[in-house]
Formats: structure tokens, C-alpha cells, sequence
């Protein structure tokens, strides 16, 4: 990208535009709380913020958008409207559901998240400590008994939300933490001992909460981690040993320190094949889809809720958004959702190749562990980190700069 076509901002507009992005990020660890109304139709801290944020973007930064994130927006156009096209199509009195207003309102977000990212590029990748800090707040909350409670199975819930949900959250909060500990390990020990506590404290709620997804991801993530850094970011190699023994000793200790029953539940899975049902609700849905019109294009918003009525007698997700998509947009959606991720998988190794940027590509650990069983159509969370894939190259001019470290005054763009 050529450094006089870029949009510039004003620093004004700059301030205003980063801190209503830090608030939304922030606040995403607060969905459960409503302001008004309950459940999904209530009015949730995170909508209003997000809600504020693009009003923000929208009236101070222009909305031009990377190639990379234009050819993945075109194709979250085309999924949505396969997706309502099927769904006017299997309209009937009792479902009229063509619609759905959370997973626009996310795709919204993405599209203002990757155009405020082409004005001020790393911007999100920069708020997501903000995210972070929310999650260790959530976490002291939680040691300190506020809204802490336990399902019949003994998994974590943090003021009443999902297990799940939350599993994934401290996931990513917890690599945010960690690559931020690294990263001011040399220039700011105090912030950095501080990241590294604050990742001690979501990684313990990870934990508890017994997700297999969230506990997974994280590991594999932090495979990545310290593989990248262990081979080609020399500098940091004492700090990441001293993060990695750290990690190696708290984490086991409070996984046998602490009575949670993810250890039962990740040996079930390994041993017994246990997906908690999940299995079975997908074979039941993939049962649905023999009719050769219903494999192709799907049965929409209106045909999917008929159907699980029809199954289960209630809306009941598949708990797998590749299921869930063909149930939705049949084979043809299928491969436009599967096209999209495949563009912000390149959009994060490019991140590794040509930035040094590895963050990314760990936080798509947690976003393809939610893929596969949970969902991130209508999470706004999962659409950040795929924001992170489409973040401006920044190129080093020094090989000397630190990995991953976004440096204004000694950077071209590309």
C-alpha cells in the first residue's frame, strides 16, 4: 500500500476514534449484563458500545477498507444474502425468520473494525489489552466471590453467562496477556510482570470453566507462541523461557490444585468419544440435509428454526458453525464461510512473514476451536480476531526492531 494513499487522521479524531474502540473492547467482557430487557433482546453494554463505536468510525474515518479485507467482506455479503434468499424462500406463518440481527450487527462491527484499521493500522490489535484487562477484572471479581456460580457438572459461571463463552473469552485474554508480557519484557518490567499475573488469573477461570474448546485452543496457541519465538526472536528468548517455566509450573499446579472437572471431561473425550451430544445433534441435522435442493443451498434462518422445532422441539444449535452453515446456506454457503476463513488464515501468516505479527495467528487457535464446536456467527469477539488477520502491513526497516512491535517513527507502510 503506497504510504500517500493511506487515510490519515487528525490526532483528535485519532483519540476519539481509539478510545471508542478500547471501550467496546473492554466492554465485551460485560455481555451479559443488560440495561434494558433480558436474554438476546435486551439491550447489552457491549451493543451500546459497539453501537457507539461505529457511529464514532463512521463520522471521523474513511471508509476504505485493504483489498484483503474487501474480497472477505464481499464474501460475507454473498453468505448473508444466500442466507436470507433461502430463508424468504422456506418463510412460513409459524417461522418467518429471515433475518438475523446479531450476526449483521457483528458483520457490521468487522467491516468498521477492518476500515479503522486502514487509517490506523494495528489499532486493534492495540486495543485488545484493553479486552484483556477486562477479563482480569472479571476474574478478581470472580475470586472474590461476586457472581461466581457452579452448573450440576461443576463448571464455572462467571454472573451468569455461558461456561463455554467464557472458557473461550480467557482464552484470548490470556494470549493477549502473555504476548503483551513479552513485549514490554525489555522496556517496562513493571507492565510486564503485571500482564504476566493478570494471565495467571484468566488462565485459572479458563480452566475452571471445563471448556475443552477454550483449553485446547490455548495450548495449541501456545504452541505457536513460543515456537515463533524460540526459533527466530532471539532477544526475547530468556524472557520466554522465564514466561514458559512459569506457565509450566502454575498451571499444572492449579489444575490439580483446584476441583474442576476438565480433566474428566478432556480424558471422556479422548477415551470415550464424549462430545457432551454433540454427535448426536449433528447426525440428527445432517440427516435433514438428504434432499438434493436442501444439500445445495440450505433451508435459511426460517427452514433451520422449522426444523430444529421439528427435531427437538426448540431452537437447538448444532454447537458446530460448518454444521450450522450448511444448515443454513447448504453446500453453497459452506464454501463461501470455509473461503473466508481460509482469507484470514493467509491475512495471519502474512502478519508472521511480513511483520513479525504473530497474534493473530494465535487468536485464530480459539476462533477455529469455536468453529468446530461452539459458534462465533453471532459473536462479537470471534469478529475481532478475524479483524486482527486484515491488519495493514506494517513493514520493519530494521531487522533489530523488536518481533511484533509496532514502532511509528521506524516503519513504511505496505
Amino acid at each position: 500500500m503506497n504510504e500517500s494513499t493511506r487515510p490519515v487522521l487528525t490526532a483528535q479524531k485519532l483519540i476519539w476514534a481509539r478510545l471508542a474502540l478500547f471501550v467496546l473492547l473492554f466492554s465485551i467482557n460485560f455481555e451479559m449484563v443488560n440495561l434494558l430487557g433480558d436474554g438476546e433482546k435486551g439491550l447489552s453494554i457491549s451493543r451500546i458500545t459497539a453501537l457507539g463505536y461505529a457511529i464514532v468510525v463512521m463520522a471521523t474515518v474513511p471508509l476504505v477498507m485493504s483489498k484483503e479485507g474487501k474480497a472477505f467482506t464481499i464474501l460475507l455479503f454473498c453468505m448473508q444474502i444466500v442466507m436470507i434468499i433461502v430463508s424468504v424462500y422456506n418463510i412460513t406463518e409459524d417461522y418467518g425468520r429471515f433475518f438475523d440481527e446479531s450476526i449483521f450487527s457483528c458483520a457490521l462491527i468487522f467491516w468498521v473494525l477492518v476500515c479503522h484499521q486502514r487509517s490506523d493500522p494495528q489499532v486493534v490489535i492495540d486495543g485488545l489489552l484493553y479486552f484483556a484487562l477486562g477479563a482480569a477484572i472479571i476474574s478478581v471479581l470472580g475470586i472474590a466471590g461476586y457472581g461466581v456460580e457452579y452448573d450440576i457438572d461443576g463448571r464455572l459461571i462467571l454472573f451468569g453467562d455461558n461456561s463455554n463463552l467464557i472458557g473461550v473469552r480467557m482464552t484470548v485474554a490470556t494470549m493477549v496477556l502473555i504476548y503483551s508480557s513479552l513485549r514490554f519484557f525489555k522496556t517496562a518490567l513493571p507492565l510486564s510482570a503485571a500482564c504476566g499475573f493478570m494471565a495467571l488469573l484468566t488462565a485459572l477461570f479458563m480452566i475452571e470453566t471445563g471448556s475443552r474448546v477454550a483449553a485446547i485452543s490455548f495450548f495449541v496457541a501456545l504452541m505457536i507462541f513460543y515456537t515463533r519465538y524460540m526459533l527466530w526472536g532471539r532477544k526475547f528468548v530468556f524472557g520466554a523461557l522465564a514466561m514458559g517455566a512459569g506457565l509450566a509450573v502454575a498451571v499444572p499446579y492449579l489444575v490439580l490444585a483446584t476441583d474442576i472437572p476438565l480433566m474428566d471431561r478432556l480424558q471422556r473425550s479422548y477415551y470415550e468419544g464424549d462430545l457432551a451430544g454433540r454427535g448426536d445433534v449433528w447426525t440428527m441435522y445432517l440427516d435433514e440435509l438428504r434432499n438434493f435442493d436442501d444439500f445445495v443451498i440450505g433451508h435459511g434462518y426460517s427452514g433451520f428454526d422449522k426444523l430444529a422445532t421439528h427435531l427437538f422441539g426448540q431452537f437447538m444449535s448444532p454447537h458446530n458453525v460448518l454444521v450450522e452453515m450448511l444448515l443454513l446456506g447448504g453446500i453453497v454457503g459452506l464454501l463461501i464461510f470455509l473461503a473466508m476463513n481460509f482469507l484470514a488464515l493467509v491475512g495471519a501468516i502474512r502478519q508472521i512473514r511480513y511483520a513479525d505479527q504473530i497474534l493473530p495467528l494465535m487468536l485464530l487457535m480459539p476462533y477455529f476451536g469455536s468453529v468446530l464446536s461452539g459458534q462465533t456467527l453471532n459473536v462479537k469477539l470471534m469478529w475481532v480476531v478475524l479483524a486482527t488477520c486484515f491488519t495493514p502491513i506494517m513493514y520493519r526497516r530494521s531487522a533489530s526492531l523488536p518481533v511484533g512491535w509496532r514502532t511509528v517513527n521506524t516503519v513504511k507502510a505496505a
